[in-house]
């Protein structure tokens, strides 16, 4: 079995990118598929999260590939974490899962937050 990777099986492909957050009310979809099997992480860089942000992550996951629940969440804030990365998961799946993120309060001034998602499963 192949070790953790940069997962290829969710969009966009390769999972990864800079999440840019514009206001406080848009949750904003980082990677997600409809037919990806593995062992999911949400990896985030949280090295420019000031006093007063406050980050909520979400999975969601789906039993019939088309109505998605809410798997869990996690909030990060208002105080800026004394960590700079935050591993969010893992979370298992057949087929569905979405990662989500939303600036819930603070500045979106200059705010960018690099994420990626690995497969456990190495895919």
């Amino acid at each position: 079995m192949a070790g953790p990777v940069v997962t290829a099986l969710l969009s966009p492909n390769p999972a990864s990118g800079i999440w840019a957050p514009t206001d406080n009310t848009t949750e904003t979809t980082l990677a997600s598929a409809t037919a990806a099997s593995g062992t999911f992480i949400l990896l985030l860089d949280t090295s420019t999260q000031a006093d007063g942000d406050q980050i909520q992550l979400r999975a969601y996951a789906s039993a019939d590939g088309t109505n998605s629940r809410v798997l869990d969440e996690l909030s990060l804030g208002p105080a800026a974490p004394s960590f700079k990365m935050v591993s969010y998961g893992p979370f298992p799946t057949p087929d569905f899962i979405k990662f989500t993120a939303l600036l819930v309060a603070g500045s979106t001034m200059s705010r960018s937050f690099a994420w990626r998602v690995v497969n456990l499963n190495g895919a």
